[in-house]
C-alpha cells in the first residue's frame, strides 16, 4: 500500500488592483502569509511590471478601455477572473462594485485588504451589493432637495 501523500494543491489567489497606494504591500503580504500558494496579479495593461516582479507568480493583464469601470469591461473582467479559478479574491476596497466583482469571479473566499493593512472579508449579501448604487444615488438626490429647499427657507425669511 503506497503512503498518502499529506502535501495540499496550491490554491489560487487573485489580487485585484485598483487605483489606491497598497497594492503592492498587499502583494508583499500575500506573498509571505501564503509562500506556497499561487498569487494572481490582475492588474491594467499599463501596469508596469518591474514593479511587481517577483510578487506574483501569474499575472491577467486588462486593456485600458476594459479596465472594469464599463458594463462591458467588467463582463471582460468577471470572465477572466473565472478562468483563473482562484479560490480567494483580494480587492483593495469595500466597495459594492468590487464586491460585486469578487462575488461574480466565482472565489469562494472573498476579502479585502485595506489601506491600513488589514485583511478582513468581504461579507455583503448580494442584494445589498446591487441595490447600493441605486440607494446611494437616492440619498444624493434627497441632500440635494434638502440643501435646495433649505436654501429658499432662508432666502425667504431673510427678506
Amino acid at each position: 500500500m503506497a503512503a498518502e501523500s499529506t502535501a495540499h494543491a496550491p490554491e489560487r489567489i487573485c489580487a485585484f488592483y485598483s487605483k489606491g497606494p497598497h497594492f503592492v504591500r498587499m502583494l508583499k503580504r500575500l506573498r509571505a502569509e501564503y509562500p506556497d500558494e499561487i498569487i494572481v496579479a490582475a492588474i491594467p495593461s499599463a501596469f508596469p511590471f518591474d514593479v511587481i516582479a517577483g510578487l506574483a507568480d501569474e499575472t491577467i493583464r486588462f486593456p485600458e478601455a476594459t479596465d472594469g469601470t464599463s458594463t462591458f469591461g467588467s463582463l471582460h473582467v468577471v470572465r477572466e477572473l473565472r478562468r483563473t479559478m482562484c479560490s480567494h479574491v483580494v480587492v483593495m476596497f469595500d466597495s459594492p462594485r468590487l464586491n460585486l466583482l469578487a462575488r461574480l469571479s466565482g472565489a469562494s473566499r472573498r476579502w479585502c485588504y485595506s489601506v491600513d493593512g488589514r485583511l478582513r472579508p468581504l461579507s455583503q449579501p448580494l442584494t445589498r451589493l446591487i441595490l447600493a448604487p441605486a440607494w446611494l444615488r437616492l440619498c444624493g438626490q434627497l441632500d440635494y432637495l434638502r440643501a435646495k429647499l433649505g436654501t429658499k427657507r432662508r432666502s425667504r425669511n431673510a427678506e
